[in-house]
């Protein structure tokens, strides 16, 4: 999903101006000399450039996660961030340095590239700015010597997230929408014992219903026709007896749960209100939440037979790279991208 972030969100950059994107997360680089407390986790920019962020080794259960224990984040352990740029042209230069400081709000950003124009008014350190400590000095030369070289990354996975994403979703929908007496329905703890439950295949429950972010076949399926290029969609329904939602990512995969399977827990009205599935776009490189729209008006939209202005606004603010400033110049390979 990081990874979806990240390649959809240069869909919705701005074309005359730097903007603001996700960083691709790529895994833990274990050849950069850290401190034996300390871990160094590699991101990549929207122009190839890479980024490493140095902070605290957190519990071993964070390692699926991109970033590590944000709590710690956030808090007292913000970390030490390198990065090198690697476009020529000022739009991806700004674009990147402005991520970066997005992303890491808290660390501490210095850039490893000897470089002439861009503002210094950004709150970023430079490669020829003075050192805090010795320990930024080392960790930064080593960085440089070894720019070129190749090493492999080390990343986690827990096969299990998205189910226990599904099910807290599920349970903040059920409370939300259909009312606190589907809180505390024995559904509604299923879907508890799955949400705190990490390990992948001891949570089998065939009173659980939904389709994972895993699913057979792979990256093989056929793309969802709810699916809205670059942007998150739900699809929340009423399918008497069961209440449920959709979840579309950017990059078009989606996911599925049962909410409830008892309309005698539910508020009054949400049949009639839901019998028709209702549709929101998410778009978060936008800060954009829109809907909801009935399931019919959406798809008559998709196929062209009736227009959504808010729908066609978004649509229109999409940009392709090739509407952007080039990433590299004449005769250097393009960075790799959608087009």
């Amino acid at each position: 999903m990081q990874i979806d972030a990240a390649i959809s969100g240069l869909r919705y950059l701005p074309r005359d101006r730097p903007g603001i994107t996700s960083l691709m997360y790529q895994g833990f680089d274990d050849a950069v000399p850290t401190a034996e407390d300390e871990i160094c986790e590699r991101w990549g920019g929207p122009s190839q450039e890479i980024i490493y962020h140095i902070h605290k080794r957190d519990e071993p259960r964070w390692d699926t996660l991109p970033g590590g224990d944000f709590m710690r984040r956030n808090s007292q352990d913000q970390g030490r961030v390198y990065f090198q740029l690697t476009s020529p042209e000022e739009y991806w230069s700004l674009t990147t340095i402005l991520s970066i400081i997005n992303h890491f709000p808290l660390a501490q950003r210095r850039c490893l590239t000897s470089i002439e124009g861009l503002p210094r008014s950004v709150p970023i350190q430079w490669r020829e700015d003075p050192f805090t400590s010795e320990q930024e000095a080392r960790e930064a030369n080593w960085l440089i010597n070894h720019a070129q070289e190749r090493r492999r990354v080390r990343m986690a996975l827990n096969t299990a997230f998205a189910d226990r994403f599904l099910a807290k979703l599920a349970i903040g929908l059920g409370h939300t929408i259909l009312g606190p007496r589907v809180s505390n329905s024995a559904y509604a703890d299923r879907l508890r014992a799955l949400l705190w439950n990490p390990v992948p295949g001891q949570h089998d429950d065939a009173d659980l219903r939904g389709t994972g972010f895993w699913r057979p076949g792979g990256g093989d399926h056929a793309p969802d026709p709810l699916a809205f290029e670059g942007a998150w969609t739900i699809a929340i329904g009423a399918f008497y007896p069961a209440f449920g939602f959709s979840v579309c990512t950017s990059g078009g995969r989606t996911m599925s749960m049962m909410v409830s399977d008892d309309p005698g827990l539910w508020r009054p009205g949400v049949i009639g209100h839901y019998r028709e599935t209702q549709i929101y776009i998410v778009v978060p490189q936008r800060s954009q939440f829109l809907g909801p729209y009935r399931i019919m008006d959406y798809v008559s939209h998709r196929l062209g037979r009736r227009t959504i202005p808010e729908l066609v606004d978004l649509q229109n603010s999409r940009v392709r790279l090739r509407d952007l400033p080039p990433r590299r110049l004449p005769g250097q390979p393009e960075a790799t991208g959608e087009s």
